[in-house]
């Protein structure tokens, strides 16, 4: 009896961490999207610094960036809620910091493009933030992988 009521609880604890141990779905999109946002936050900062940048365009890829990282934060509002556990709210977190970096340097490169000679030192804070937000970035994707066994 005592063996099949551990059996039990070991099978359990198994199923359970199967069934529950994947990532929320607004926590994968939000990391996908987060990589999509770096990588075109490195060309643009790229083509900046080689001088060999269309500012339209520019503008224009910044501007949609900054609506993704919008949804993300919207996503991180309607799918964060108290009673979830650490965990969940520790990603959400965590995706809510990142977005925060890049739209960071977003904004600060949107200004630089806007006026050169009077936000230079925006522009480069944006780098500052940019590479901060890709290390963190990585490592959380990074953790992600680890924790859940998953490819993102």
């Amino acid at each position: 009896m005592k063996k099949t009521f551990i059996l039990t609880l070991i099978l359990t604890f198994l199923c359970t961490t199967i069934t529950f141990g994947q990532p929320s779905e607004h926590v994968i999109l939000s990391v996908k999207d987060l990589i999509r946002v770096e990588n075109d936050l490195d060309i643009i900062i790229k083509k900046i610094i080689s001088c060999e940048y269309d500012k339209t365009s520019m503008e224009k890829t910044l501007k949609f960036d900054r609506e993704v990282l919008s949804s993300i934060f919207n996503k991180c509002h309607a799918n964060y809620n108290k009673e979830d556990s650490n965990l969940i709210r520790r990603e959400t977190d965590t995706i809510f910091y990142i977005a925060s970096v890049y739209r960071l340097s977003i904004n600060g490169i949107l200004l630089y493009l806007e006026d050169k000679n009077n936000y230079e030192a925006y522009f480069l804070d944006s780098i500052t933030q940019f590479k901060v937000g890709k290390l963190a970035l990585d490592q959380f994707r990074q953790t992600l992988e680890k924790a859940y066994k998953v490819k993102i």
